[in-house]
């Protein structure tokens, strides 16, 4: 079986380098399919390109577009049995390959992905932020996304699997694409689309790459607010069911109003509350030896629950929003 890697970049040379890096040297049947969205690579990135498949090809688009209509756009150069999606901020733990391809002949899975990991050498912050995806605490059932663990390969749902690590029979997206109009959630709509017709889909908890995540409290605001947003206006089109959960962080935006008419309420929800995330920080922070960055991920449990939670209630109040 064939593969065709997916990319989409703008502008990220250094990472795109580190991702690239990763992939090769591999000698299997395979196409590198590059697409430029808005900002021309440099011609470092462009050499090692080639050198990593003859067959690669780099679309460059003139102007910045949406997430989903640049990976439609990558998908019509895409030619192998399968495409593999990879974020630019992503790259490959050894041995990955050996892991993902004797999947695509297991002829019961037609989507297959793994998690994500804190990539080694971030800063304390960024470390701390990719620790704090992986709470349930913080990212309710996505939060497999980001947890890698050992486990054998088990059907999934769509929540459980990310665009930045993904696999997909490309037969299935020869008919199905990626919404245009979302900034965020866009692969999510796609897996749905694809199940509503008979995709198998599939998790493999040792399937992971390692994913810079973002160095600062105010890089993380816009991506957060944007997932809040578009999810429900996921929800609006594909309707609610099985998504309920995703109406928690609005109503957690909600409880602070408490402060103004019921104090000792807010008071007894909020002790509630700090008692849960402390407990889940410490141990998050000491499963992974890193008991300096406790304080950050404390803080981030609920700057992300809260920064969600108005975007969903933005795009619940039909506030435009780009």
């Amino acid at each position: 079986m064939s593969f065709s890697l997916l990319s989409i970049t703008h502008g990220r040379e250094e990472l795109l380098w580190k991702c690239l890096s990763s992939l090769g040297p591999w000698d299997e049947n395979w196409q590198l399919v590059i697409v430029a969205n808005g900002a021309r690579l440099s011609e470092k990135n462009l050499s090692l390109s080639q050198e990593l498949s003859p067959q690669a090809m780099i679309i460059d688009l003139p102007t910045t577009v949406t997430p989903g209509k640049a990976r439609n756009e990558g998908l019509k150069f895409c030619t192998k049995d399968w495409v593999f999606f990879l974020d630019d901020d992503a790259y490959l733990t050894p041995g990955y390959f050996q892991q993902a391809l004797p999947l695509l002949q297991r002829a019961e899975i037609d989507i297959f992905g793994g998690p994500d990991a804190p990539a080694p050498g971030r800063n304390t912050f960024g470390y701390a932020l990719a620790l704090t995806l992986s709470s349930p605490l913080c990212t309710g059932m996505t939060f497999e996304r980001h947890q890698a663990r050992n486990g054998k390969v088990r059907p999934t749902t769509v929540d459980r699997l990310s665009s930045c690590n993904l696999w997909v029979r490309r037969s299935f997206l020869l008919t199905h694409y990626f919404p245009e109009h979302y900034l965020r959630t866009e692969e999510v709509a796609l897996l749905m689309s694809l199940k509503e017709h008979g995709a198998r889909m599939f998790y493999s908890p040792e399937l992971k790459v390692w994913h810079h995540r973002r160095g600062s409290l105010r890089s993380v605001f816009k991506p957060t607010f944007n997932s809040g947003y578009f999810r429900s206006q996921l929800m609006r089109e594909k309707g609610f069911s099985g998504q309920w959960l995703f109406f928690l962080p609005a109503l957690f935006v909600f409880m602070h109003g408490l402060i103004f008419f019921e104090v000792d309420l807010f008071l007894g929800l909020g002790r509630f509350y700090l008692s849960a995330i402390l407990a889940m920080s410490l141990s998050l922070a000491a499963k992974h030896h890193n008991l300096k960055s406790i304080y950050w991920i404390l803080f981030l449990h609920w700057f992300i629950v809260f920064v969600f939670g108005l975007g969903f209630l933005s795009e619940r109040m039909r506030l435009k929003w780009r």
